[in-house]
């Protein structure tokens, strides 16, 4: 029984966390840059265009609340 409630509480929080995650997901797939086959072959160009929308989600996230 004991089993039983923690196996719970485990998939509750790992729920809530994929929640948050997948949303996480979803913000950065409304750029259409990651939406799509990136194409670009400059190097680091990739690491540089992940980081400014992440970037600009993290401060739209700042500025909402």
């Amino acid at each position: 029984l004991y089993y039983i409630f923690k196996d719970k509480a485990y998939n509750k929080k790992v729920s809530q966390t994929r929640v948050l995650v997948e949303h996480a997901i979803g913000r950065l797939k409304f750029f259409d840059i990651l939406s799509s086959t990136f194409r670009n072959k400059k190097e680091n160009y990739d690491d540089q265009v992940i980081c400014t929308i992440t970037g600009l989600c993290n401060l739209n996230i700042k500025f909402k609340t």
